[in-house]
């Protein structure tokens, strides 16, 4: 999928734990549809509970984004973000380096 004109709106759930787990952060499931393609984003919501940003995604490093679990893209049709083609209907793990700032 190249740019494009969102087709439909974003639908949002609220996931529980698998296996009925708790999670300390809340996670949530987008779908959005693009030019055909469904595209998934399940993510939790990190909680800062007090603790220093920098501590939790050291500037540099790579951090796994979410929080308790990776988050995952996932689309029923091949797509490309920037440079990179994501296969179809294949999760994928979402991975941030965070700036100094």
């Amino acid at each position: 999928v190249g740019s494009s004109v969102i087709q439909a709106q974003q639908k949002t759930t609220d996931m529980p734990g698998a296996g009925g787990r708790t999670r300390t952060s809340p996670h949530v499931k987008a779908e959005w549809s693009i030019d055909g393609a469904t595209v998934t984003i399940e993510y939790g919501r990190p909680y800062l509970k007090g603790r220093p940003e920098a501590d939790m995604m050291p500037a540099g490093k790579e951090w796994r984004t979410g929080s308790d679990e990776a988050t995952i893209i996932t689309a029923t049709r091949p797509i490309r973000i920037g440079t990179l083609t994501l296969a179809a209907n294949t999760p994928h793990t979402i991975n941030t380096v965070p700036g100094a700032s």
